[in-house]
C-alpha cells in the first residue's frame, strides 16, 4: 500500500458525474457564511458618521468614545450566543442576530437623524443591541465553518474574517457611489442591507457531512486557494480605488462602475467555493489545460468519512425513522471531538506537520480556573483593545493632522484588516505545517500592533496610510487566531463559550483606552490648545497638532508590548500541546 499523503490518482477517462462544476453540501454553507460575513464587520465603519454624530448632537470627544465603545459591548448580548449554539441549530442564532441588527441600528438611525430624540445612554444600549446582534451571525458561522472543515479550520475562519474585514470597505463604497455621502443614508444602509442577507441565508448555516467528493484533497485546495486568491483580489481592487480617488479625484459616474464591478467581485468570491476544482475549471476554459479525472484513495477516504460524518452515524435517525434535532447532533460533536482529533493524527491529515497532541476537553469552570485562559484574555484584551480604540478615534487622529478625507482610512483599516485575517488563518496552517505552534502567530500581531501605536504617536501624516494598515491588519489577525487557537488549547467543548468570554477582553479594553485615555488626554490637550490660540476662533472640542494623540498613543504602544511578554509566557506553557505529527502519522509500506 502507499503512503497515505498518496490520495489522487490520475485516470485517462473523464467521468462527467464527478465532473460537475457545482458541489453543494458543507461548500454551500461555506459560500453562505462568506455572504454574510460580508455585513457583519459594520461596526468598524463608526469612523465615517462618529463626526457627524458629535456635530448633530453636540457631544464632546469623551462622549463621543464613549458612544464608539457602546457598540463594542455588543459582544455582552452575543456573549449569550456562545452557549444557546450548542442547544439549537445555527439557524435560529443568525434569526436572532438579524432581528437585534434591525432594531438596534434602527433606533441609531432615527436618533442620529433627528427623527427622535432620547438620552445618551439609551443610545450606547441600542448601538450594544445592533452590533450584539452581528455577535450572534458570528458565532453561528464561525462554529459551522471549524466543524465542516475540522482539518483546515484556520483556513476556512479566516476566509470568514476576512470577508468580515473587507464588509467595510465594501460599504463605504457603495455609500460614496450610490448614496452622495448622506450619513442618513448610509446608516439606513446598514440597518436595512445586512438584515436581508441574514434573514435569506440563514438556513445554509448548519453542520453538513461529506462525501467522497469532499475529500478529493486536489479539489479542497483548489477552492481554498482560488477562494482566498479572490478575496486579496477584491482587497487590492478596493485599495486601488481609495487611491484612485484620492489622487484623481473621480466624478460620482466613474465611482458608480467601480462601485459596480467591485459588488461582481465580490458575487463572484462568494460563489467560487462552490466549483468543482475552479483552478483546472478556468484552465479548461481558456483551453490552457485539458479535464483530469482524479479517484480517490477508498481507504483513507472512509476513514476522512467515517471521522467527519462521526457525529452523524449516532443521531442519523431514530428508530421511528425521524430525522435527529440539530441541538443533539452539535452535543454529540462535543463528545466525539476529543476521539476525533486523534483519529485524525493517525491518518495524517493536511494542516500539517505541528498539531495538538491530546486535546483536552475541558470543561467550562476548568477553563476559566486555569492560567492560560487569563493569559490569552490579556494578549488579546491588550492588542485587540488599542487597535479598537485606534479605530474607533482614527477619525480624530486624522483631523488632529489636518488630513482630509476620512473615509479612505476607513477603507484601509478594513481592507488590511482582511488581509490580517486572510493571512493569520492560512499562514497559521502553514506555521502549523513547518513544525511551529500557532500561538507563534499571535505573537508578531501582537508586536505589529505595538509597532503601529509608535507610528501614529509620531503624528506625521504620510504614516497615517501606513499605521492605518498595520492597525487594520494586525486587529483582524485576532479573530481569526482566537478561536483555532481555543480550539486547540482548550478543545472544542467549549470554544463557543470560551470564544465570546475571551471577545469581551478587548470590548472592556477599548473602552477603557478609548473613552478614558485617549478621549480624556485628547479633551485635555483640546483645553491646552484652546489657550494657545491666544482668543482666535477655533472649533469646539477640536485639537489640531500632534500632541492631541501623541502622548496616549505611546501609552497604548506600552500596553500591547506588556501583552506580548504575556503572548511569550502564554506560548511556552502551550507549546506541550503542540507536537511534531509525523510521529502519529501511518508509515508508508
Amino acid at each position: 500500500m502507499g503512503s497515505s499523503n498518496e490520495i489522487l490518482e490520475d485516470a485517462a477517462i473523464p467521468d462527467k458525474s464527478s465532473a460537475s462544476c457545482v458541489c453543494q453540501g458543507r461548500w454551500l454553507g461555506l459560500s453562505g457564511a462568506m455572504l454574510m460575513m460580508g455585513c457583519n464587520g459594520l461596526a468598524y465603519t463608526y469612523a465615517v458618521y462618529s463626526e457627524f454624530a458629535k456635530e448633530t448632537l453636540h457631544y464632546t470627544q469623551e462622549q463621543t468614545d464613549d458612544l464608539g465603545a457602546a457598540k463594542d459591548f455588543g459582544s455582552l448580548v452575543g456573549l449569550i450566543s456562545g452557549l444557546f449554539y450548542f442547544f439549537f441549530p445555527p439557524w435560529v442564532s443568525v434569526c436572532i442576530g438579524a432581528v437585534l441588527h434591525l432594531f438596534g441600528y434602527g433606533m441609531v438611525l432615527l436618533t442620529i437623524s433627528g427623527k427622535i430624540s432620547i438620552s445618551f445612554w439609551l443610545l450606547c444600549f441600542y448601538f450594544a443591541i445592533g452590533s450584539g446582534g452581528d455577535n450572534w451571525v458570528d458565532t453561528a458561522c464561525i462554529m459551522t465553518s471549524m466543524q465542516n472543515f475540522d482539518e483546515y479550520k484556520g483556513t476556512s475562519v479566516g476566509i470568514l474574517k476576512s470577508q468580515l474585514g473587507l464588509s467595510a470597505a465594501i460599504f463605504v463604497m457603495v455609500y460614496e457611489a450610490f448614496f452622495d455621502s448622506n450619513v442618513s443614508k448610509f446608516l439606513f444602509l446598514i440597518t436595512i442591507a445586512p438584515t436581508i442577507v441574514y434573514l435569506v441565508a440563514a438556513f445554509l448555516i448548519r453542520p453538513f457531512p461529506i462525501n467522497e467528493q469532499d475529500m478529493e484533497v486536489a479539489d479542497v485546495t483548489q477552492r481554498f486557494q482560488m477562494a482566498c486568491g479572490s478575496v486579496v483580489i477584491l482587497g487590492m481592487f478596493l485599495m486601488m480605488s481609495i487611491i484612485l480617488k484620492d489622487v484623481l479625484h473621480l466624478d460620482g459616474k466613474v465611482q458608480v462602475y467601480i462601485a459596480t464591478a467591485m459588488l461582481v467581485m465580490v458575487a463572484v468570491t462568494c460563489i467560487i467555493p462552490l466549483l468543482y476544482r475552479p483552478w483546472d475549471l478556468l484552465q479548461s476554459a481558456l483551453f490552457l489545460k485539458r479535464p483530469h479525472h482524479h479517484v480517490l484513495n477508498s481507504e483513507v477516504v472512509s476513514k476522512r468519512i467515517e471521522l467527519h460524518n462521526y457525529y452523524f452515524e449516532k443521531n442519523k435517525l431514530d428508530p421511528d425513522g425521524d430525522e435527529p434535532e440539530e441541538g443533539n447532533l452539535l452535543e454529540s460533536t462535543q463528545d466525539s471531538w476529543k476521539e476525533g482529533c486523534r483519529h485524525t493524527l493517525e491518518i495524517g491529515g493536511p494542516v500539517g506537520h505541528c498539531k495538538v497532541e491530546n486535546p483536552i476537553d475541558a470543561n467550562l469552570w476548568e477553563s476559566l480556573s486555569g492560567l492560560d485562559f487569563w493569559l490569552i484574555t490579556f494578549v488579546v484584551s491588550s492588542g485587540a483593545g488599542a487597535g479598537l480604540a485606534i479605530i474607533n478615534n482614527f477619525a480624530q487622529i486624522g483631523k488632529a493632522v489636518e488630513s482630509d478625507g476620512v473615509d479612505k482610512f476607513v477603507g484601509i483599516i478594513s481592507i488590511w484588516s482582511c488581509y490580517g485575517r486572510l493571512a493569520a488563518g492560512y499562514g497559521s496552517d502553514l506555521v502549523m505545517s513547518a513544525g511551529f505552534p500557532r500561538p507563534l502567530c499571535l505573537l508578531i500581531s501582537q508586536i505589529a500592533m505595538c509597532v503601529c501605536c509608535l507610528l501614529l504617536s509620531t503624528g506625521f501624516t504620510p504614516l497615517l496610510f501606513v499605521g492605518s494598515a498595520v492597525a487594520g491588519m494586525a486587529y483582524g489577525s485576532y479573530w481569526t487566531l482566537v478561536p483555532t487557537v481555543i480550539s486547540e488549547v482548550f478543545g472544542f467543548k467549549q470554544v463557543a463559550s470560551l470564544y465570546k468570554l475571551l471577545g469581551m477582553g478587548p470590548t472592556v479594553s477599548s473602552y477603557l483606552l478609548s473613552a478614558k485615555v485617549l478621549g480624556f488626554l485628547y479633551d485635555k490637550e483640546t483645553l491646552w490648545y484652546h489657550e494657545q490660540q491666544l482668543g482666535k476662533p477655533v472649533e469646539e472640542h477640536t485639537c489640531y497638532g500632534r500632541r492631541c494623540f501623541g502622548f496616549s498613543l505611546i501609552f497604548l504602544a506600552s500596553v500591547c508590548f506588556s501583552g506580548a511578554l504575556a503572548c511569550w509566557w502564554f506560548m511556552n506553557r502551550t507549546k506541550r500541546i503542540y507536537t511534531n505529527a509525523s510521529h502519529h502519522r501511518i508509515p508508508s509500506s
